[in-house]
């Protein structure tokens, strides 16, 4: 089966199994690298548009709210399901509400927060449709006479074991690569498994409704999906026979205190002198952190000396200068500023549910947002 195009790997064009899929789909992939500028997913519509005319005629040529619009969808929600497994299955029928499908919901949707609820509930028709269902979304609920996409937090041959988004993160390994080696693990926030798992949903559901002949039936585990994630420490511990692990203080870009909140300390190479310039502290102007190897083996002091001055500065002051200087520090925001951000104004990262600010759904179609007035 063969999926829609989605992304981009390794400098070229060319297609990329996704394990966690039981279905044999392989998926095109045009456009992946750097697909993220400031938590924002790449234009893959535009993307659609310049390459795949030819291989995806009928989703290029529709428009992006209709291109599921005569398809019935039914999301089966279970006292069973866990609450990740239920958002997996919402979100992957919010994407479907918003490609112009009906979009029904049978039992009761678990969800982690009133926002949850109202972005993934958006756009949805309650109860079970009349007539025949084009393809059903479900974790422990019974299964239908139609095609199926199972949702569930361990694969099938796991069997029942108890389990949790943030132990399914510990497991794949996820945790391992974020916070501070001497600290608790740290929880990805936002439910991501889960929404990683709705979206490699939607890829085999997308895949089954395009090809009508092929299989019925898909499964998807999160801790396939969380697996996959994490394919790179995979490939790096195959290869050098450990697996990366969170640095904490000794990591090379840090994310450093000053007065009025925080900011990432991220440069280049090209960037040391200019970073020294702004730090003005003589400690740093030493032979030893002429070489990028040297200064990622004293990481945690280089660190504290730019956390001595980050401390008297602030977030604009920082930015004013790296900005001249073109270093690609980074100020961390709250919600409210992300939300009020211009770059997420102009580029309608966030729509109104509700009184409440969600983010749009991340991808454009043939440059329309896929976005459900509910």
């Amino acid at each position: 089966m063969r999926g829609v195009p989605i992304g981009y790997r390794g400098g070229r064009f060319g297609a990329v199994r996704f394990p966690f899929a039981n279905v044999k789909d392989t998926v095109t992939n045009p456009r992946l690298s750097n697909a993220r500028h400031r938590g924002y997913l790449l234009d893959a519509g535009r993307i659609l548009a310049e390459r795949d005319k030819r291989v995806h005629p009928k989703i290029v040529k529709q428009s992006a709210m209709k291109i599921f619009g005569d398809k019935k969808i039914l999301e089966q929600h279970s006292d069973g399901d866990t609450t990740a497994v239920s958002e997996a299955i919402s979100f992957c029928g919010r994407i479907f509400a918003d490609l112009g499908a009906a979009v029904h919901v049978d039992g009761t949707p678990r969800y982690r927060s009133r926002s949850a609820r109202t972005f993934l509930g958006s756009g949805k028709i309650e109860g079970v449709p009349s007539g025949a269902v084009s393809l059903s979304l479900r974790g422990t609920a019974d299964p239908l006479p139609a095609p199926e996409v199972r949702l569930s937090m361990l694969p099938r041959e796991r069997g029942g074991s108890r389990s949790s988004e943030f132990t399914l993160m510990a497991v794949s390994g996820l945790l391992d690569i974020v916070g501070d080696p001497a600290r608790a693990p740290l929880s990805l926030p936002a439910g991501q498994l889960a929404r990683a798992a709705g979206l490699a949903a939607f890829t085999a559901a997308a895949a089954q409704l395009f090809n009508p002949d092929g299989p019925a039936h898909a499964e998807i585990s999160l801790l396939d999906v969380g697996i996959w994630l994490n394919w790179k420490s995979l490939v790096l511990a195959r290869e050098n026979g450990v697996a990366p692990s969170r640095l904490g203080p000794g990591a090379e870009w840090q994310v450093i205190a000053c007065r009025d909140g925080w900011i990432g300390l991220v440069y280049r190479e090209n960037d040391w002198v200019a970073l020294k310039e702004l730090v003005g502290d003589a400690r740093l102007d030493v032979p030893l952190y002429d070489l990028r190897a040297n200064r990622k083996a004293h990481s945690a002091e280089i660190a504290a000396i730019v956390g001595e001055r980050f401390a008297a500065m602030s977030r604009e002051e920082i930015m004013d200068f790296a900005s001249k200087r073109r270093i690609p520090l980074g100020p961390v925001l709250t919600t409210t500023e992300v939300i009020e951000d211009e770059q997420s104004i102009v580029r309608g990262a966030f729509v109104t549910h509700d009184g409440i600010a969600t983010p749009r759904l991340p991808v454009l179609w043939n440059g329309r947002p896929l976005e459900t007035t509910p």
